[in-house]
């Protein structure tokens, strides 16, 4: 199979494991400023970009992971202290039943920016 330029430029991106979030952006058309963006959009929610001191996470309600490998993954605890009632929270769940409609081609608004359809 033959790859474009353009695939190829992505692939080697997503690979190595982008430098900058500039470079993320031109490979994928997506960037935190923009994700940060459709988050206050759908969940109606002030999304913050800070540092934080490990025992604000102590105190969390809930806390998720973000990531190629880990998608949206709920964390039940740190340290051994558990995050909030040990359990997914409402809006990790949002963020999964959302993320699983668009990968999945379900979704009108995202799926055809973010998905590409393959032919099997």
């Amino acid at each position: 199979m033959r790859y474009s330029e353009e695939q190829q430029k992505i692939a080697k991106v997503l690979l190595e494991g982008p430098k900058t979030l500039e470079q993320l952006r031109e490979a994928t058309g997506l960037d935190a400023k923009k994700l940060n963006e459709e988050l206050k959009e759908l969940l109606k929610l002030k999304v913050v970009e800070r540092k934080i001191d490990k025992s604000e996470l102590y105190l969390a309600q809930e806390a998720f992971f973000t990531g190629t490998a880990v998608q949206i993954a709920w964390i039940k605890e740190i340290d051994g202290r558990i995050i909030g009632n040990g359990k997914r929270g409402k809006i990790t769940k949002k963020l999964q039943e959302l993320f699983f409609e668009i990968v999945r081609g379900n979704n009108k608004k995202y799926s055809p920016k973010w998905c590409t359809k393959v032919k099997i």
